[in-house]
C-alpha cells in the first residue's frame, strides 16, 4: 500500500470532514456517453460544491457555485476545456445552468444537479480539496489523472470504480468494501486454527497469499456497467489496471477484520500503517495492548525483506476463535455431511481511506473502537491472572 497517502494534511486544520451526495447512475451514464474521465470529474466536482440546503424549487445538494476553475484543478485540464466539458454535460441533460439571481451565501450559483438524478452515494469533500503533501499542494482525486502509465480508458474505469466502491462501502453492515469485491486470502494451513499460548490467550498466526482477488461476476458486471461487451481479456487490460491505480494512489486501506457468525465484528489491524520497526515493543509485555502485530517486508523500513508477509492476532479465551459445528438440522439419509461452520473468522478487508463522516460510518467506528478496548482489557486481565498464579 502506498505510504505517501499517509502524508496528507488538510490545509484547514481542525475542520470537520464533510461530504456531498451524488448520483452513481449519472456517473455511469456520463462515462458511457463521453468515454473520458474528465467528463465524470466535471460532474463530480460540481456535485461536490453543491449546497446542503434547498434553494427555492431546487432541493438539497442541487445548487452549486463551482465552475470551470474547480473542474480544471481536479481533472488537470485547462479552464477553457473544463467549461466546454460542463456545457456538453448540460447539452445532454446531466447539468442545468443556474438561473441568474440564484445565490448561495451571497455568491451567484453556476450549475444545478437535475432533480431527476437520484442522490444515492456520499462522497467525502477530501477527495476534491487541496491538501498539503511532502511534494506540495495536491488533490487526492487528481492522482488518477496524474498517472502517466495508463490510458484514458483505464483512468475512466478507475474513476468509476472508485465511485462504485463508495456506493458499496458500508462499515456498519459490510465492514468496509463488501468482502466479495476485493479481498486477499491466507496461505493453506494459515489462519485456520488458533493455539493457546503461555499467557492464556489464543494466538492466531496468518500468512496471506500474494495478490488481490475478486469474484468473477464482479469483473464482468463492472465492465458491462461501463458498456463493454464482456471478454476475459478485459480483466487484465481494464479491470485490474483500474484497481491498481486506486491501490497505488492510496485510496484503499487493508484491514484485518474479525468476523463473528459471518458478520464484521471489529478491526484488529490496519496493515499499511504498521511495520516491523514495532517488533520489539509488540513482542514484549506490551503485546496484549494491541492484540497483534503485522510484518510488511515491502516496507522501506524493513531490513530483512526475505521473510514472508505475516501477522498474528491474540484473543482472550472468552473470544475463542476455534472452529466448531453450529447446530444443524438432522442429516437426511443419502445427503452429504455439512461442512463445519466457522464461528470466528479473520479476514482481510478493504476500507476507503477518505471516508464520509455520515451517521452510519460514525456508528461503526464507535462500535469497533469500544469492542477493541473491551478485548484489550479482557486480554490484559487474562495475562495478569496467569502471572499472579506463577
Amino acid at each position: 500500500m502506498n505510504q505517501e497517502a499517509n502524508q496528507f494534511k488538510a490545509k484547514k486544520k481542525g475542520s470537520k470532514s464533510s461530504y456531498s451526495a451524488i448520483s452513481f447512475d449519472a456517473v455511469v451514464q456520463i462515462a458511457k456517453k463521453f468515454k473520458l474521465p474528465s467528463y465524470v470529474a466535471a460532474y463530480l466536482t460540481i456535485a461536490r460544491h453543491t449546497d446542503k440546503d434547498a434553494h427555492g424549487e431546487f432541493g438539497e445538494n442541487r445548487v452549486s457555485c463551482a465552475g470551470g476553475l474547480k473542474v480544471s484543478k481536479v481533472a488537470g485540464i485547462s479552464q477553457i476545456t473544463a467549461k466546454q466539458r460542463l456545457m456538453q454535460l448540460a447539452n445532454h441533460g446531466f447539468l442545468q445552468k443556474a438561473p441568474k439571481g440564484l445565490k448561495v451565501k451571497g455568491k451567484q450559483a453556476e450549475w444545478i444537479i437535475p432533480a431527476t438524478h437520484i442522490l444515492d452515494t456520499n462522497l467525502p469533500h477530501q477527495l476534491f480539496d487541496e491538501f498539503e503533501t511532502a511534494q506540495g499542494i495536491g488533490i487526492p482525486l487528481k492522482r488518477i489523472f496524474d498517472d502517466k502509465d495508463r490510458t484514458p480508458e483505464v483512468k475512466l474505469a478507475a474513476l468509476v470504480m472508485l465511485i462504485y466502491l463508495y456506493n458499496k462501502h458500508d462499515l456498519l453492515n459490510h465492514g468496509g468494501i463488501p468482502h466479495n469485491i476485493f479481498f486477499r486470502e491466507f496461505e493453506k494451513d494459515g489462519g485456520e486454527t488458533a493455539t493457546l499460548d503461555a499467557d492464556g490467550l489464543y494466538r492466531w498466526e496468518c500468512i496471506p497469499q500474494k495478490g488481490t482477488y475478486t469474484y468473477g461476476n464482479i469483473q464482468s458486471s463492472f465492465l458491462q456497467l461501463l458498456g463493454y461487451e464482456y471478454k476475459k481479456e478485459l480483466n487484465q487490460s481494464i479491470f485490474w489496471p483500474a484497481y491498481q491505480i486506486l491501490d497505488e494512489s492510496g485510496f484503499l486501506v487493508e484491514t484485518v477484520m474479525l468476523y463473528v457468525e459471518q458478520k464484521p465484528y471489529l478491526v484488529i489491524r490496519f496493515n499499511d500503517l504498521h511495520t516491523s520497526q514495532q517488533l520489539k515493543s509488540w513482542l514484549g509485555e506490551q503485546e496484549t495492548d494491541g492484540l497483534g502485530f503485522y510484518y510488511n517486508p515491502k516496507s522501506s523500513l524493513v531490513q530483512d525483506n526475505e521473510l514472508s508477509e505475516q501477522f498474528y492476532v491474540k484473543l482472550p479465551t472468552d473470544v475463542n476463535p476455534i472452529e466448531y459445528m453450529m447446530e444443524q438440522p438432522p442429516i437426511k439419509r443419502g445427503h452429504p455431511k455439512p461442512a463445519p461452520q466457522r464461528f470466528f473468522e479473520m479476514r482481510y478487508q478493504y476500507w476507503l481511506r477518505f471516508r464520509c463522516s455520515d451517521p452510519t460510518t460514525g456508528m461503526a467506528i464507535e462500535k469497533f473502537n469500544s469492542l477493541l478496548e473491551s478485548l484489550k482489557s479482557m486480554a490484559i486481565d487474562t495475562v495478569n491472572e496467569n502471572t499472579d498464579d506463577i
